[in-house]
């Protein structure tokens, strides 16, 4: 079996040219500054005591900063084109998941974050057609793991993710999973280091470390 996170695994989130500096960039041509970008956004995600988060829910947010809530809409939608999220695909991703298929194993998509809006980037990108379960959450992905029976039946399970912390979370109760990270540019070569987990700069490489492993 193989559970695989989205974010920064397979899907350019947080990089340079990530999704969300994409967001950021087009509500700069809105005079919208990158601080306020992300105090709305807290704001928009907690909404109404709920972590529901919506790029209509955040332009209402900035509107009321005195900006035009249609035209913040419009520029954030964009972003959530088809085409657009389609460029954002980590580059070896679709070859890496075509791969892992074809070794016939259980494949999960397991990703953190809001349901809608994940969605959203998970279908438009169509990875989803890859994955036999994806399940997306706000809890810690260990509760989550601890909730799925069919673990207990799998003989070896991969966890591929980029998150240092977050993958020793899932391996301090999960110790037999075997561990992978792919790296991002949001954390540092040091962390990765320090965790003591196998990691590589690509998708590629990690295919290559299981198929040998």
């Amino acid at each position: 079996m193989f559970i695989i996170d989205f974010d920064d695994t397979l899907f350019n989130t947080r990089g340079r040219d990530g999704f969300i500096e994409a967001r950021v960039r087009a509500l700069e041509q809105l005079n919208i500054n990158r601080k306020l970008y992300f105090q709305t956004y807290k704001s928009a995600r907690n909404w109404n005591e709920q972590m529901v988060y919506t790029s209509h829910r955040h332009a209402q947010e900035l509107a009321k900063h005195g900006y035009d809530e249609e035209k913040i809409y419009q520029a954030l939608e964009k972003t959530e084109a088809v085409e657009f999220l389609k460029q954002l695909i980590i580059k070896d991703a679709e070859s890496f998941l075509t791969k892992i298929k074809d070794l016939g194993q259980p494949m999960i998509l397991l990703s953190s974050g809001e349901s809608g809006f994940q969605n959203i980037k998970i279908k438009r990108t169509e990875l989803d057609k890859y994955f036999d379960q994806i399940l997306i959450t706000r809890k810690p992905k260990e509760q989550v793991l601890d909730g799925i029976k069919e673990l207990a039946e799998q003989p070896k399970i991969w966890f591929v993710n980029n998150r240092v912390d977050e993958t020793l979370a899932v391996k301090d109760k999960f110790d037999w999973f075997k561990y992978v990270l792919k790296q991002s540019e949001d954390i540092s070569l040091s962390e990765y280091q320090s965790g003591g987990l196998p990691f590589f700069p690509n998708l590629t490489q990690i295919y290559e470390f299981i198929i040998k492993s």
